[in-house]
């Protein structure tokens, strides 16, 4: 009769990453710029954007809108004429109103510019577009935080 021998699993070693690739994992979890130095304000941001991107889809707004959101339009249209061929006019009209949710949460411009392309997924805005458009935001939707843009 064979005698059954157990063999004990090898230890499995945990590899410790080196710097740079725990800052190259970091940057995959929290993205690029600020956004780490106020995670509050960036949870807040998120939020935002999420009510916002909820209250967009189930509402019609009403006829004062409707003559904010022309200008603000026109506005964006005029600072960036090929932005019509990455988005419309209503995908622009949620931007530049989460644009103001986003420095109601008190984003900063480079926090809000980077969530808004993160938000975006994988057919961001060109960088010139994106600025036209919270640009135009501040000053047709929200011109309280016209400091933030100048």
């Amino acid at each position: 009769m064979a005698q059954l021998v157990q063999v004990a699993a090898p230890e499995r070693r945990r590899e410790v990453p080196s710097p740079e690739r725990r800052r190259f994992l970091h940057f995959l979890t929290v993205g690029a710029g600020t956004a780490v130095r106020r995670p509050r304000a960036l949870i807040q941001l998120s939020v935002a954007l999420a009510a916002l991107a909820l209250a967009a889809s189930s509402c019609g707004g009403g006829a004062s809108n409707n003559a904010a959101d022309a200008q603000f339009l026109s506005a964006v249209h005029a600072a960036a004429p090929d932005i019509g061929s990455y988005r419309t006019d209503t995908e622009l009209v949620r931007i530049g109103h989460a644009a103001c949710d986003g420095f109601s949460a008190h984003a900063s411009y480079e926090q809000l510019a980077d969530q808004l392309a993160l938000h975006e997924g994988s057919n961001p805005l060109p960088s010139e577009d994106l600025g036209a458009v919270i640009t135009s935001a501040v000053q047709t939707f929200c011109p309280q935080f016209d400091n933030q843009v100048s």
